[in-house]
């Protein structure tokens, strides 16, 4: 039977310095590898040693800001130059990630998604070295997980030491679905600090602006049905354009109904940026449209910036973000007519945007602060490590106290 830690039930710190080792895919631009990059950062600007290990063969890219004190490790350097098939390099990963981490001795191991959760597990098998596994997305919803990785993710997720998700929802999921594991966390995203500590500078004053959307230009976002729900809304009104930040296989598609629409000129579909606040900053709405998130960190971001926010009450984390509707305007999930008829309302009255915006910054960076979430990683940290390695956990504890 699973337990859950619910957010903030714990505020624990780390007894002592710890050496900590965080596997991503890649630090390029994601949710996950900004979550690593901030989780690294705090850390070790609290003192503790931290690794931000990149399993990604392709190329080697830093895209967030990192603490000079961090150790960036990208496994196709350790693996040295070889000119074998990727394929043949790939199952390679878990051998050689396992000897790095044998090598730096951490005492606790923390991976992000699922196919490096399968991999670190893979290659902590058998080591003694206490493994935090954490997914971002709902299970439910999850639909383009290909059928092996599903299988091979239930088979190996009980060896964890602990599951690490983002909403109470995804909680239940994953309790359901992989009943053999014994650990599951719900631990919220950190806001990063240096977002926490800048002013609200959305602006909501003057006619017209900016509605902004970012993420990977994927089904599960859903931006055909916001181009279309701004086509409905605010189509015949030139002060308002709409960008949407990022990329992926759908922008021919979403280019071609832009076209459509004949909204060539409002309407952009902007590209990746490693700078994602100036542009939020600068916009008047966000708009959230995913059929499921895990938890959207471009949403935190926009309300902790001040902007309203319009989201698709879509599984799972908009509606935890959203406060039940008092910090962000909730609309049916995948209901263009009522994402248009928001944003209409948004776009004609200002001083809703600036109630809502105002809002939204007082309730993301009070529940969302990253002293309190990150707390709540040391003490999920504490509470694994002690179980795995309870007679040198008494050993540190007693020194520490000294």
């Amino acid at each position: 039977m699973s337990t859950t830690l619910r957010s903030r039930d714990c505020g624990r710190t780390l007894d002592a310095p710890r050496r900590i080792v965080i596997v991503v895919g890649s630090i390029a631009t994601g949710g996950a590898e900004r979550v690593a990059a901030t989780m690294a950062n705090a850390w070790r600007e609290r003192g503790h040693q931290v690794w931000l290990v990149s399993t990604y063969l392709g190329p080697r890219v830093v895209s967030y800001p990192l603490h000079p004190g961090v150790a960036v490790v990208f496994l196709s350097e350790v693996m040295g130059g070889s000119k074998a098939p990727w394929r043949l390099r790939a199952l390679r990963k878990p051998r050689v990630l396992r000897t790095l981490l044998l090598r730096i001795k951490p005492d606790v191991v923390i991976s992000f998604l699922t196919n490096v959760n399968v991999l670190a597990i893979f290659a902590c098998a058998a080591s003694g070295l206490p493994l935090i596994i954490s997914e971002r997305i709902d299970p439910i919803y999850d639909k383009r997980l290909p059928r092996m990785l599903r299988v091979v993710r239930s088979l190996s997720y009980p060896f964890a030491n602990a599951l690490v998700v983002q909403t109470t929802a995804a909680a239940h999921g994953y309790g359901a679905r992989l009943p053999g594991v014994s650990r599951i966390a719900v631990i919220h995203n950190p806001l990063p600090a240096e977002l926490a500590a800048s002013p609200t500078r959305a602006r909501h004053d003057g006619d017209g602006g900016c509605v902004i959307a970012m993420g990977r230009l994927v089904h599960q976002k859903g931006f055909s049905a916001l181009i279309q729900a701004f086509a409905n809304a605010l189509g015949a009104d030139p002060a308002w354009r709409l960008e949407i930040w990022g990329d992926g296989p759908l922008r021919e598609d979403l280019q071609c109904l832009v076209d459509r629409l004949q909204l060539t000129n409002r309407v952009q579909l902007c590209g990746l940026t490693n700078q994602p606040w100036p542009a939020l900053a600068a916009a008047q709405i966000f708009v959230l449209s995913s059929e499921y998130e895990g938890f959207p960190n471009a949403m935190l971001e926009a309300m902790a910036l001040g902007l309203p926010c319009i989201a698709f009450d879509c599984p799972s984390g908009p509606r935890e973000l959203a406060d039940d509707g008092c910090a962000a305007m909730l609309v049916p999930c995948a209901d263009v007519a009522a994402l248009g008829a928001a944003l209409g309302k948004f776009a004609r009255d200002r001083e809703l945007r600036s109630t809502f915006g105002a809002r939204a910054a007082t309730f993301v960076r009070s529940q969302f602060a990253q002293p309190s979430v990150m707390a709540e990683w040391d003490a999920l940290i504490e509470e694994v490590v002690t179980r795995q390695h309870p007679d040198n956990q008494r050993a540190r504890s007693s020194a520490a106290g000294r």
